[in-house]
Formats: structure tokens, C-alpha cells, sequence
């Protein structure tokens, strides 16, 4: 009877290892989960704030543009009025209003160029953006699921186990539209 009483005694205190060894490694999953959103809405955020950047940049260019654009046709009005009322020679004229058109062009090509290659950068913004929020919305979802999830009633755990492939992947990919952010700004 003792021995059968030592041996429920030692299964019992195994069981109780077991426990606490799984709710451990349970709960340090859903930390390193936690931690992992914390890191993809701090990357959604910033990711924001470029967008907001880039758009308040395209404003300007844009702005610069119509301004570039008024001043054309400013330019050109000066230009129908000097052929009217002044006593230059032709020639000069004219070449007075080349000299004004060409850079006036040239101001109009600039200022879309500007305005062309802020709506590309607006645009990739909006994708890494777009990234973001999804990753964002799986790592949310793989914590759910991560807590929701029962403890295994299976051997304890390996002490040191190396980090899932899912959060790997899950960094690499961060990292990535993190690496993709940085080159574009």
C-alpha cells in the first residue's frame, strides 16, 4: 500500500513539473507574441506617417507646379503685350521670349518631375502601409489563437527552444518592409 501511495506521490509531483514547465513556455509564447505586435503597429505607425510626409510633399510640389504654371502664363502675357506697345527690334523680342518660354518649360518639366516621382513614393508608401496592416492583422490573429489554445498535457518542453518558423518568417518579412521604408525614404 505505501509503495502504490510513493508511487501516485511521484507521478503527482511529475505532473505538477509538467504543469508548470508548459504554462511557462505557454506564456512566454504569448509574450513573444505581444512583443511582435507591439513592433508591427510601431512599424504600421511610422508607415503612417511617411504616407502623411509624402502627401503633405505632393501638396507642395503641386502647389509649385501651379505656381510655375501661373507665372507661364504671366510670362506669356508680358510677352503679347510687349509685342504691342514697345519699340524693340523684333529680333530681340523674340529671342527675349524664347529665352522666357524655354525656361518657363523647363520650370513646368522640374515641377512635374517632382510631382510624378512624389506620387510613385506616395504610392509605395501606401502598399508598405498596406503590408503593415496585414501583418499586423496576422500577428494579432496568431496571438489570439496562441491564448486561446489549451496547455498540451505532453513531456515538457526543450529549455531553450529555438523561435518558430512562423515568427521567423513573420520577422524577416517585417524587416523587410521595414529595410523597403528606409531605402524609399
Amino acid at each position: 500500500m505505501a509503495g502504490i501511495a510513493f508511487i501516485v506521490a511521484v507521478i503527482a509531483v511529475v505532473l505538477a513539473v509538467v504543469f508548470f514547465f508548459q504554462g511557462q513556455s505557454a506564456a512566454e509564447a504569448v509574450k513573444a507574441l505581444r512583443g511582435e505586435i507591439e513592433a508591427a503597429r510601431k512599424e504600421a505607425e511610422s508607415a503612417r506617417g511617411e504616407l502623411r510626409k509624402q502627401q503633405e510633399e505632393l501638396k507642395a510640389r503641386s502647389a509649385q507646379l501651379q505656381e510655375t504654371r501661373e507665372k507661364l502664363q504671366d510670362s506669356r502675357k508680358k510677352a503679347q503685350d510687349a509685342r504691342g506697345g514697345k519699340a524693340q527690334s523684333r529680333g530681340a523680342r523674340e529671342a527675349e521670349l524664347e529665352e522666357d518660354l524655354a525656361h518657363a518649360r523647363k520650370l513646368t518639366e522640374e515641377a512635374h518631375a517632382a510631382e510624378t516621382a512624389a506620387r510613385r513614393e506616395l504610392q509605395a508608401a501606401r502598399a508598405a502601409e498596406a503590408q503593415a496592416r496585414t501583418e499586423l492583422a496576422t500577428a494579432q490573429t496568431r496571438l489570439r489563437d496562441a491564448a486561446s489554445r489549451p496547455a498540451p498535457v505532453a513531456a515538457p518542453p526543450p529549455p531553450a527552444a529555438p523561435p518558430a518558423p512562423e515568427a521567423e518568417a513573420l520577422r524577416e518579412q517585417l524587416e523587410a518592409a521595414k529595410s523597403e521604408l528606409e531605402r524609399q525614404g
